[in-house]
């Protein structure tokens, strides 16, 4: 009787461990996602600060349809990683919650919380405590925080560009700092969702993960969305190889520019929005790749989780790439000239991209709901328990 009373405190000494454990990640969660969100509203509502980063702009009496490009591509990678985040901080707050209560596991309860539906660690959706339903979400998780570390780290680097010269401050030094904290934040998330060697063979090899094409393959109706969710991907990735190449460009024009020349302020300014944009199209396939990977798993394709993931990088895709053919139509009416067909390209694949993923968002809510009332009833008895909660 002792050895099992001993069993039962030790048992419940390390859930207490996990409990809280959980709910500190989920505090410092919370933290990085209003603090991507400042530097989200930072960057649109800042005007000193755009003035810095795109000096050439503030020179044209048209400046104000000018920024718009610029300023959505560098806000969207803010705004996709704060959604992200979000999104992680409501999964960790509520597995706090479910490893709170005793005798049951995670796959057993439902949490009191508004949006306890959107953790991956519950029966919400109707999914069996089996292998697959551990092992699925865990490795959702782990890709999301490598990816937002990667993320951060990249935001981080793209200050290098004060080093070259102080006229090439990128968001000050206050970002710097909101960087700093947020990926270390996520960087503690991966290591104790993997181990550290298991952290860093995913860094390596990252850009072969991005290409690699799912063991299952959905049938019937929907065997489009994978594909086309894997070609989202992939034009992402192709598009980290151009930026980086364009970097390295960058840096060599960079060494050998004199201190003194104005060249070297412009090519600073270049190399910090490059990497920059890097980071935003890092984070950009990481999210297309966890959402093919959802298109292929049976049992969370319609999971709200990863519907909600689905609309906030539909809401960045409509975002940007409405913001550029807005651009190219407003510089057509005013001066009967086109901007680069480069952005016409990019922002209609960014529309059909956004689409998409606001197709996978509602169809996958609407599902949801559907196998909802299967098992517990009606609409407004789903609402009503919502409000309860």
């Amino acid at each position: 009787d002792s050895e099992e009373l001993e069993e039962d405190d030790e048992a419940k000494f390390v859930k207490l461990q996990n409990q809280a454990s959980l709910s500190q990640r989920s505090r410092n969660f919370g933290i990085t996602t209003a603090l991507w969100s400042s530097l989200f509203f930072d960057v649109l509502l800042n005007k000193a600060k755009r003035c810095d980063l795109f000096p050439g702009l503030a020179a044209s009496s048209s400046a104000t349809n000018l920024y718009l490009i610029p300023s959505a591509l560098l806000s969207s990678g803010f705004a996709l990683a704060s959604g992200t985040s979000f999104l992680l901080w409501r999964d960790l707050d509520i597995r706090a919650e479910m490893a709170s209560t005793e005798g049951q596991s995670d796959y057993d309860v439902e949490g009191t919380k508004g949006d306890w539906f959107l953790s991956l660690s519950n029966s919400s959706a109707g999914i069996e405590n089996d292998l697959d339903s551990q092992n699925f979400p865990l490795e959702t998780r782990q890709r999301l925080y490598f990816h937002l570390s990667l993320f951060g780290l990249l935001s981080l680097g793209a200050h290098v560009g004060n080093y070259f010269s102080d006229q090439a401050p990128f968001l000050g030094m206050s970002a710097s700092i909101i960087n700093v904290h947020n990926t270390l934040t996520c960087v503690s998330a991966l290591i104790k969702e993997q181990s550290l060697r298991d952290s860093l063979d995913h860094l390596i090899s990252w850009p072969f993960r991005l290409v690699q094409f799912g063991k299952e393959r959905s049938t019937g109706k929907r065997e489009f969305l994978p594909l086309l969710f894997r070609l989202a991907t992939v034009v992402a990735w192709v598009s980290c190889i151009a930026t980086v190449r364009a970097l390295f460009a960058t840096v060599a024009e960079l060494t050998g520019i004199f201190s003194t020349s104005p060249m070297l302020v412009n090519n600073a300014r270049l190399l910090s929005l490059q990497i920059s944009s890097l980071a935003r199209l890092t984070l950009t396939a990481g999210v297309f790749q966890t959402i093919y990977k959802s298109t292929l798993n049976e049992k969370f394709r319609n999971h709200p989780f990863f519907s909600t993931l689905s609309g906030i990088m539909s809401s960045a895709c409509l975002g940007v790439g409405g913001t550029m053919i807005f651009s190219v139509l407003s510089s057509f009416l005013r001066d009967g000239n086109l901007l680069s067909q480069n952005v016409t390209v990019d922002g209609a694949l960014l529309i059909f991209f956004g689409v998409l993923s606001g197709y996978k968002s509602v169809s996958g809510f609407m599902k949801y709901i559907k196998s909802k009332e299967a098992t517990d009833g009606d609409l407004g008895i789903l609402v009503e328990k919502a409000i309860e909660s």
